[in-house]
């Protein structure tokens, strides 16, 4: 049950990494905010200030989160005063760091020295939650971007505050965007940086109907989730999608390969690949067709890292309310209303599925969709909300947490690398 977890019963300190996408104005990935906390066995995450937080980001969590993220991506670290002051973030690479300084910084003559000193090594400064407070008007003329709670200003008071930005020269990111006109409003008043669950509230599409193709991809997914490993008929369903059929035979004869002899069999290249990658090349593959955009490639990421996670979960607790491979397509499934552009009652309407996870699916309070609600609390740091539901649920913290980081790694073998 708990194979591959010597660094767990070696007292091996798990952590938690989330990141938090931030979106430009064509909805391309601009950079992630990180949010670390470790995951002990008490209630709350060990974290006693944002110093503290801050030097644990810069030591452990930050090469961690980059994993898999390209160069040109940059890595949010919340900063405040203490860790200005200590030069914590000195250590991070420059080109690759934004520094998120606090909203309850006070801008002394020190902390002013070392915003100068972080600018001038190459490091983003960006001035978090700002709505207007004068107390960090010193900080404006150094910040690049500053970040704006957009939703919870007025309307004209938003207006102001972006122009004003605009007249200082600082970029203007929008947090906290939560639907599609917040984001469209946000655009109008000149934002270019956005960050929020609007990527994950998509627009709903009255009468839009699954396509048959669309519809042939999910029954291959369910079907791909199964544990029977039968190799006839999963070449048979290869081979029902034309498509599918040839990016099998055009990937096991590429060079990753090395053959000596070209595959020409659906079986054949099942055989060689093995059932294991097979699935995961077809998911990667299935969930690609669906959103081939920057924000479609962050979806499928996070599809993907839920769907191992709550597999390898289930597999090594039996704790989790639904078997291994329904676990799995759960997460899976989770973001598929966004990956279509649709509400997911029209998404699911025409799948067949099992009645429960269905149920968890749409949002419904489940057991299966309370796991749901708890991979929503780990990425976006909602740790308390986190360890209570482990806590009720009898599953080892310290397990969760290395499950979850290893659920990053077969999403990187995965999606390539990337």
């Amino acid at each position: 049950m708990f194979e591959n977890l010597s660094r767990y019963e070696a007292g091996y300190e798990p952590v938690f990494v989330a990141r938090h996408p931030i979106f430009d104005r064509e909805r391309n990935v601009w950079g992630y905010e990180l949010l670390f906390r470790d995951c002990a066995t008490t209630p709350k995450a060990h974290i006693p200030d944002q110093g503290v937080a801050t030097a644990k980001v810069a030591a452990d969590g930050f090469t961690l989160a980059a994993r898999g993220v390209p160069p040109e991506r940059k890595l949010a670290v919340n900063c405040g005063a203490q860790s200005l002051r200590e030069k914590d973030l000195l250590m991070l690479p420059p080109e690759r760091t934004a520094v998120e300084i606090t909203e309850d910084v006070q801008p002394d003559a020190e902390i002013l020295e070392a915003c100068r000193s972080l600018k001038e090594r190459g490091f983003t400064l960006v001035l978090d939650n700002y709505v207007g407070q004068e107390h960090l008007a010193p900080l404006l003329p150094l910040a690049d971007f500053v970040k704006i709670p957009a939703p919870r200003l007025w309307p004209k008071d938003l207006v102001s505050l972006a122009q004003r930005m605009r007249r200082e020269g600082c970029g203007i990111m929008a947090c906290r965007i939560e639907t599609w006109a917040e984001l469209n409003t946000a655009k109008q008043l000149g934002f270019t940086h956005f960050q929020g669950h609007f990527f994950r509230r998509p627009e709903t599409l009255p009468g839009r109907k699954l396509p048959a193709a669309t519809m042939a991809k999910f029954r291959m997914m369910q079907e791909l989730a199964k544990e029977e490993g039968d190799v006839d008929r999963l070449a048979q369903i290869v081979s029902a999608d034309p498509a599918l059929a040839y990016r099998l035979l055009a990937f096991i004869n590429s060079s990753l390969f090395c053959l000596l002899s070209t595959v020409d069999s659906i079986r054949q290249a099942i055989t060689i690949l093995g059932l294991v990658p097979l699935r995961r090349w077809a998911m990667v593959v299935l969930l690609s067709d669906m959103d081939s955009s920057d924000r479609g490639r962050e979806l499928r990421n996070m599809s993907l890292h839920r769907a191992f996670f709550l597999g390898k979960l289930a597999e090594r607790t039996g704790r989790l309310p639904l078997p291994r491979e329904s676990m799995f397509l759960l997460g899976l499934l989770s973001k598929i209303d966004a990956l279509l552009g649709m509400t997911m009652p029209y998404a699911l309407r025409d799948i067949p599925l099992d009645e429960e996870l269905e149920r968890a699916l749409l949002g419904e309070e489940t057991p299966a969709g309370a796991w749901l609600g708890a991979l929503h609390n780990m990425e976006y740091g909602q740790w308390p909300q986190v360890h209570a539901h482990l806590a009720a649920t009898g599953v080892p913290p310290e397990l969760c947490a290395l499950t979850y980081l290893e659920a990053g790694d077969l999403t990187r073998e995965a999606m390539g690398g990337n």
